[in-house]
């Protein structure tokens, strides 16, 4: 809705006289992956949310888990997916959670994994409303 009034805002800025190049900076909301993760089942199997999120962390972002040391220089080994992996949504249907108990569980066995669409970075006022700029530049006449 806030696109729409947008674009009709830019359309009448436009039929001013001597106003040119009207833009806005409103952004729709951008794709995203939702994992939902069944805390009754998670428990289950002695899984925290703060473990699977750690998991998922790890998968996506990378953990540095030793150093490698040649001549003088030192290499941090990381451990994370690889770039093609962390593209791809289907790879989180083919994740394994260790549990504490050294048990691997599938991460579809406790979460359902769906798409959302997320509030982008437009500008905001005390969190709450939403709001976005038209600018224009006037012409010389």
């Amino acid at each position: 809705m806030l696109g729409a009034i947008g674009s009709e805002v830019r359309d009448i800025v436009s039929e001013i006289p001597h106003v040119k190049d009207v833009r806005d900076d409103y952004m729709d909301a951008l794709p995203s992956v939702r994992v939902d993760i069944d805390r009754q089942k998670a428990a289950l199997f002695g899984l925290t949310t703060s473990d699977i999120g750690f998991a998922l962390k790890t998968a996506y972002n990378g953990l540095n888990v030793s150093t490698y040391r040649e001549a003088a220089e030192d290499y941090d080994i990381t451990v994370k997916f690889t770039e093609s992996d962390r593209r791809v949504v289907d790879v989180l249907r083919r994740i394994m959670i260790p549990s504490p108990s050294g048990q691997l569980v599938p991460l579809t066995t406790i979460s359902t994994i769906g798409f959302a669409g997320t509030i982008n970075d437009n500008n905001r006022i005390n969190y709450l409303l939403r709001l976005f700029c038209v600018s224009r530049c006037l012409a010389l006449v």
